[in-house]
């Protein structure tokens, strides 16, 4: 896919995972794994059952995170955790799609909210994008 422009929200490939594009600065590349259905169901058990029990986990990073609404991807996680690698290169990204608006807002609003876990870094470029 070389000459294609990704840009926040594209859906990407990459070691046969598949990722949201949210940013890259020149030493990292920031992006949200995508569970797949059993990780989603799995992580959601374990994120209701602590929760219920200590609402301090609430703003770990382990619980920043967006149930997708896109086609193909409906209903499954998009975790913000260790959003920050140095190891992707764009230019071996291969772009399947892009999330619908709602869930690029959402990704926004997740990464802006008060407290908010992801680094420091990924909240100041969301910041200058404008997301529609």
């Amino acid at each position: 896919m070389e000459g294609v422009l990704v840009k926040f929200g594209d859906i990407f490939r990459h070691r046969e995972r598949e990722y949201v594009f949210l940013a890259e600065t020149d030493d990292a590349v920031y992006a949200a794994k995508i569970l797949d259905e059993d990780e989603t169901k799995s992580f959601e058990q374990i994120s209701e059952r602590l929760e219920a029990t200590n609402s301090s986990r609430k703003r770990s990073v382990t619980f920043s995170y967006v149930i997708l609404s896109t086609d193909g991807f409906r209903n499954r996680v998009a975790h913000l955790a260790s959003t920050d690698n140095t190891e992707h290169q764009v230019s071996r990204f291969d772009v399947i799609t892009s999330l619908n608006s709602e869930d690029r807002k959402s990704i926004v609003g997740e990464i802006l909210s008060n407290n908010s876990p992801v680094s420091v870094r990924l909240i100041e470029i969301v910041k200058g994008l404008n997301i529609t």
